[in-house]
């Protein structure tokens, strides 16, 4: 079995010969498959509106829209169409996720927000071009071990720069009333000296935890409204449904709907005093980025996490640039 070819900086760009892609060295825009002293013109960028605002999460300075990691692992939430995730899988290669990382950084994007599953890649793309993009650990439990603290472990060995609770098991860990496990969760984290994040599917959870002290140093919600064909009548609707069983029913939960009661999170996140970020801001592709990230942080948002295609990416940091300059209808302050 032939060993795996380890790239260097220049050779992981230039065996990447067909993106038009910069990098960044010493404030210049650099091709990489080119010799170092070589600057030419930025053509995927040339196309953005102005500069992505950032804000704060503890030391780190972050832009207000970060990339998200689901259409690296294929997490499509495609509701019926139950080819949607191979085909996200099929087409980001490791190449390709080099590619829109790439392009991502040079667009203005700092930060990803990373599942467990691709921390390992990303952090192959850091060691192998030299990125310093900032690496958001979502992490949860094995759940063939009694050491909680297992992936929090490997996340930090991958060099991630923050650590979050993921979503799903902090619904999970309030659902099994494992209170204790998630204020340890977050006290770990801040040991290692690292931001320590709280994320949630339903707000309740964050809510509860709130109540019983348990606070971190920022919230990542589920943030969209549910004017949109295919989530099921609010009537129908059951918290924590979405770690329960996908229904054959068109009017109940089927992978389609992630802010379960838009009015709960809105309610919890005006009153947050800590940075909040948006997920899921458009329904997993059901709601266009216009109307989706503008919701978001016209309702209190500080941040959001958006899963981008390559093709995606420079639309929707205009978009977002477009909305961070005209928010008139904004109430919550500014936590970042």
């Amino acid at each position: 079995m032939k060993a795996k070819k380890t790239w260097s900086r220049r050779q992981a760009l230039r065996n990447m010969a067909a993106i038009p892609l910069l990098g960044m060295a010493g404030g210049r825009m650099i091709d990489f498959a080119a010799e170092p002293d070589e600057t030419v013109k930025p053509s995927a960028v040339q196309n953005l509106k102005g500069v992505l605002p950032k804000g704060k999460l503890g030391k780190h300075e972050i832009s207000r829209l970060i990339i998200g990691s689901n259409p690296i692992n294929g997490f499509a939430h495609s509701r019926d169409l139950t080819y949607v995730g191979s085909l996200f899988k099929a087409y980001n290669t490791e190449k390709k996720v080099f590619e829109t990382l790439m392009m991502a950084e040079q667009a203005g994007i700092n930060c990803i927000g990373s599942g467990f599953a691709s921390l390992a890649l990303i952090a192959r793309y850091r060691k192998e071009t030299g990125s310093k993009i900032l690496v958001i650990g979502q992490v949860g439990l094995n759940r063939n071990t009694t050491n909680i603290f297992e992936q929090f472990d490997q996340a930090t060995d991958l060099g991630v720069d923050i650590i979050q609770l993921h979503g799903e098991w902090c619904d999970r860990l309030v659902v099994e009333n494992r209170f204790d496990d998630i204020a340890k969760l977050i006290d770990y984290i801040r040991k290692k000296g690292m931001v320590a994040g709280m994320g949630a599917h339903m707000v309740d959870s964050q809510k509860v935890c709130a109540e019983k002290g348990i606070i971190p140093d920022y919230y990542m919600v589920t943030m969209h409204h549910d004017k949109y064909w295919s989530a099921h009548p609010v009537e129908n609707r059951v918290a924590y449904e979405s770690i329960g069983t996908r229904q054959p029913d068109h009017n109940k939960w089927h992978d389609n709907c992630f802010c379960t009661f838009p009015e709960r999170t809105l309610d919890f996140v005006s009153r947050a005093t800590l940075p909040v970020m948006a997920f899921k801001t458009m329904a997993a592709g059901a709601i266009p980025p216009r109307d989706g990230i503008r919701w978001a942080f016209e309702n209190g948002a500080d941040f959001v996490n958006a899963g981008m295609l390559d093709f995606q990416l420079i639309n929707d940091i205009n978009i977002t640039i477009d909305i961070l300059n005209n928010l008139p209808n904004r109430k919550r302050k500014w936590y970042s």
